[in-house]
């Protein structure tokens, strides 16, 4: 999967990846809103979204979660994922 920092959706033929951008106000400016993309581990958080200033109206943070394979599988391959997600507010 792709680095700690958000970075261009690039896969080669012999690869495989999956990843997730962020598109939203709030959303952080390194995931390009939306046109960035990194992996992850499950061992450590992942800031997304960060509120500016004081009280202000809910705003929408979109996480969008992708993979791609560099080559098509065999028929035989059903690849899965489950994501577990955590939201905490930032109040």
């Amino acid at each position: 999967d792709y680095d700690d920092a958000p970075a261009a959706w690039d896969v080669s033929d012999s690869e495989r990846a999956f990843g997730f951008s962020v598109v939203g106000q709030r959303s952080r400016a390194d995931f390009g809103d939306g046109t960035k993309w990194r992996g992850f581990n499950g061992r450590q958080g992942i800031e997304v979204a960060r509120r500016r200033g004081g009280a202000s109206e809910p705003v929408r943070t979109t996480i969008r979660l992708a993979s791609e394979m560099g080559r098509p599988l065999p028929d035989s391959v059903n690849p899965t994922a489950r994501v577990v997600a955590t939201a905490v507010a930032n109040l």
